[in-house]
């Protein structure tokens, strides 16, 4: 199945991340239905033009399908559930994108039961916030077969600035939930260290002037480290 700007692609979960893709998707071209257990959070991109929908079932046009849900159970019960997309819904050929952050495990046994209706399915759980989605900003982590990925990049090209491919299935997961840990880690010493500060009569003022001034000279550096890896994948 060829995906280029006339496939249809549903968008299921229209929280404040997902609206803002569903809402980047319809502006960069791509025909949209969008499913979310609150109607009224899909007002916004029904305003633009999209497809809304009641029930993953009713998704049996599109090509492709985006799930930003909230956890494990919620992707499990839009693919697997009564009215989900695998028993009856999607076509073989189709591939199911899951934006969402769920165990690396869960990423890998959807992927097998998903290649039993001869759909794929990508883990490609993203960051960057909900105002990079709109501007088609986010970092896209992408676990599955590399093939399938090609075949769905111009989509994922129109939220992602960054679509990288991190290996098989579950490995996206696995690396969201790594930046995720270094992010808390990160944090949690911030923390440490501004009640290290308070404890030696340091004022609140001053601690925060030094540490945005560090973090203003720190961060270019990481983001250079960052790139060069990259490039050396």
């Amino acid at each position: 199945m060829t995906i280029d700007r006339s496939t249809r692609v549903g968008f299921v979960g229209l929280g404040n991340l997902g609206q803002a893709m569903a809402l980047a998707l319809l502006r960069a071209g791509w025909p949209l239905s969008v499913i979310d257990s609150v109607p009224a959070k899909a007002e916004p991109c029904a305003r633009e033009g999209a497809r809304v929908l009641e029930t993953p079932h009713e998704l049996s046009d599109c090509g492709v399908v985006a799930l930003a849900v909230p956890d494990d159970a919620a992707v499990e019960s839009v693919l697997e559930g009564p009215d989900g997309l695998l028993e009856a819904a999607l076509e073989p050929g189709s591939v199911v994108i899951v934006h969402s952050t769920v165990l690396p495990r869960t990423a890998q046994r959807l992927a097998e039961v998903a290649a039993r209706h001869d759909v794929a399915l990508l883990d490609a759980p993203v960051s960057g916030g909900d105002e990079r989605a709109l501007a088609g900003d986010l970092t896209v982590m992408v676990g599955g077969e590399g093939g399938v990925l090609e075949r769905v990049r111009p989509l994922l090209d129109s939220v992602g600035s960054e679509v990288l491919h991190v290996g098989p299935a579950g490995a996206g997961e696995a690396t969201k939930l790594a930046n995720q840990l270094m992010m808390f880690a990160a944090l949690a010493g911030t923390h440490e260290a501004l009640d290290l500060a308070a404890r030696d009569a340091a004022t609140a003022a001053c601690r925060v002037r030094a540490a945005a001034y560090d973090w203003a000279n720190v961060l270019p550096r990481y983001e250079a480290l960052y790139r060069r890896v990259l490039s050396e994948a």
